[in-house]
């Protein structure tokens, strides 16, 4: 696993969702149940899955207030059926790295990723979102699975 500065833009029609810290295994579970119910109703969007998180200056703990997104990587679209939203990450800088591993273990790609940045003495941008990319090579059943991680920077 390296890691790597690189300066990409996202576009995604999904879900919004709101919970506390503690409720996030759930309310991801149940985000990802509706979106894939409803999946047809996107027909412009890909098949690779975006999850962005809302970057915060708090410390983790159980009562502290998240908000995520969870859907299908698109170009921007004007009209989405209701309870879907577009988000738009326009360009901007990331520590990005491909993460080869059981999801279980992804807080290593994590934990690289933050080493790059501290190493490089680069700032988080706290105004911007993670952003975790799934495609074809993501297995959630494989100790070998793939799956792309992008930290957003100040360069």
């Amino acid at each position: 696993m390296s890691c790597e500065l690189i300066n990409k833009s996202f576009g995604m029609a999904g879900i919004e969702k709101r919970c506390l810290f503690k409720e996030y295994p759930a309310a991801m579970a149940e985000a990802r149940t509706t979106l894939n119910e409803r999946i047809s109703e996107l027909p412009h969007a890909g098949e690779t899955e975006l999850i962005l998180y809302e970057m915060t200056e708090e410390s983790v703990h159980p009562d502290r207030k998240e908000r995520f997104y969870i859907g299908r990587m698109t170009e921007r679209v004007d009209a989405l059926p209701t309870g879907f939203v577009f988000t738009d990450v326009p360009d901007q800088w990331f520590v990005s790295t491909v993460y080869r591993g059981p999801i279980r273990d992804i807080w290593k790609g994590y934990n690289q990723i933050r080493d790059f940045i501290h190493a490089n003495s680069i700032a988080e941008n706290k105004t911007s979102y993670v952003i975790e990319l799934y495609d074809s090579r993501f297995d959630p059943d494989s100790d070998e699975s793939e799956m792309e991680l992008y930290m957003p920077v100040m360069k």
